[in-house]
């Protein structure tokens, strides 16, 4: 079987958590003890639009958040610890939550993730092989690069049923790249990841087994630097010389703040990116900047890529503006009532859009999605879903979300805003002034990054906001070329 070819993004990672009894907790570091930790955690559950009412228990034991309780899906269980490994004073989670579902047959659910991965345009030409044994499922064969591992693995763990993954897929070795070489690599996708802050990381590689040392501040970053150094040639990588201490990386972005990058060095680095994503690597995509603006024009075959492209730009140190100017060729056109039975199946075979009310239309190859559903994520999941369809060129986004029926005062969500940003490790809440009047949310102040800047306006929704208005100062300009 045939695959294409994806980077598994470090999705965008948020610790979205009120602490009750913690008091106003923007000032003071030492209210981050084990007790403090397990009611953010649980809180943050409560809080987030796929786990809202599961079961789920927390117990937090020197740093080591401890998951237990009945979950829906493979999403929600990793979902629960990639929450949790947000948070600011996580070293690590154990995480033994069970899925609750309905096992489907064996050959059913083989045949839907061998139909995911040859009809996503960037899984398509992979060779894998998929063996489903009660929920349990392996993928084995060979790609090109840990990019691809990952992506396949992602769209496999989407499909409706899927309670494990074993990806078992070899990266095709790459035994012509040197030490020194490698070590350069990964230098530079540490400096230019937005996710993680490579100041106070080492590289090491002896014979392409790599080892990073140092501190992450929080888990999830610790997660992100392990991904970014599988480069190519890249046999092993040790991570557990990584510390998470988010203590002393807060030390040093006060004391070392971010160098201002050259409009080359993020060309560069953006071009590093876009030929290490499988969604956009076949793709000759010009990138200019513009008065603080990257601006990325050319084809592209499908929506995915388009997406894709402006995302690697969002996650590269350096990039405050994105301005798409990507254009969706389709090289052979399907009819449309072809594309929507084809939408209508992937939502079918995934394991959130398929809970959904969701209506299919497609006319000239454009999809329309509407319908009803539960939250804000389910409709984003159900149009990134529509964005793979193969020759699909728009996506018409009318589902509506249903209406919480929460009311928050204006002293609670600024509470609750704040505590977010406190427990966030991507963001030094004493930095941000939050202000709130009738429901509507202004951020000043300044973080270090674009994706800092997206994560508080998502923070600010999430909480209850009904606009935010942020007017966050991004430290990470762009300086002259």
């Amino acid at each position: 079987m045939f695959i294409r070819r994806h980077l598994a993004t470090i999705t965008c990672i948020l610790a979205l958590t009120v602490v009750n009894g913690v008091g106003f907790a923007d000032q003071d570091d030492t209210l981050r003890t084990d007790d403090a930790i397990q009611k953010a955690i649980a809180e943050h559950f409560d809080e987030d639009e796929t786990l809202r009412g599961r079961d789920v228990s927390v117990k937090v034991s020197n740093g080591i958040a401890m998951l237990d309780g009945p979950v829906a899906s493979l999403y929600e269980q990793e979902r629960a610890a990639q929450i949790a490994s947000t948070l600011k004073g996580v070293r690590a989670v154990v995480n033994t939550t069970t899925i609750k579902s309905d096992t489907r047959p064996d050959g059913e659910l083989t045949t839907d993730i061998v139909r995911a991965l040859t009809r996503d345009p960037a899984t398509e030409s992979f060779e894998v092989d998929v063996k489903a044994v009660g929920g349990a499922v392996t993928l084995i064969g060979i790609v090109d690069s840990y990019s691809e591992k990952l992506l396949a693995g992602q769209v496999a763990k989407n499909i409706r049923g899927v309670h494990e993954l074993k990806n078992e897929l070899q990266v095709r070795p790459d035994y012509q790249r040197s030490d020194k070489v490698i070590d350069a690599e990964i230098t530079r996708r540490l400096e230019s990841d937005a996710w993680v802050d490579h100041r106070l990381v080492r590289v090491l590689v002896d014979d392409g087994h790599v080892r990073l040392q140092g501190v992450a501040g929080t888990l999830a970053e610790k997660d992100a630097a392990e991904i970014a150094a599988w480069v190519a040639g890249v046999k092993s990588v040790d991570v557990s010389e990584l510390k998470v201490d988010w203590k002393s990386l807060d030390q040093a972005r006060r004391e070392s703040p971010f160098a201002v990058r050259a409009n080359y060095q993020i060309k560069d680095a953006l071009a590093d990116a876009f030929r290490l994503d499988p969604r956009v690597n076949r793709f000759a995509i010009d990138i200019d900047i513009l008065a603080a603006t990257v601006v990325l024009s050319g084809e592209v075959h499908n929506l995915a890529a388009k997406r894709a492209a402006e995302q690697d730009a969002y996650n590269t140190v350096g990039v405050t503006k994105v301005d798409n100017r990507l254009h969706v060729t389709v090289p052979q056109r399907r009819e449309d009532g072809e594309l929507a039975e084809a939408l209508q199946a992937a939502l079918a075979r995934d394991s959130i859009s398929s809970v959904g009310e969701i209506r299919v239309s497609v006319n000239d190859a454009v999809a329309t999605l509407a319908g009803e559903v539960d939250s804000a994520f389910v409709k984003q999941r159900a149009e990134a879903i529509a964005s793979r369809v193969r020759r699909l060129r728009d996506i018409d986004n009318e589902i509506e979300v249903a209406e919480r029926g929460r009311i928050v005062s204006d002293l609670d969500l600024k509470y609750s805003i704040k505590n977010r940003m406190y427990w966030s490790g991507y963001m030094d809440s004493r930095e941000i002034v939050v202000r709130v009047d009738q429901g509507i949310v202004t951020l000043t102040g300044e973080v270090d990054s674009r994706s800092a800047f997206d994560m508080a306006t998502k923070m600010a929704v999430d909480a209850g906001a009904k606009e935010v208005r942020n007017r966050l100062l991004i430290r990470d300009v762009v300086m002259g070329s």
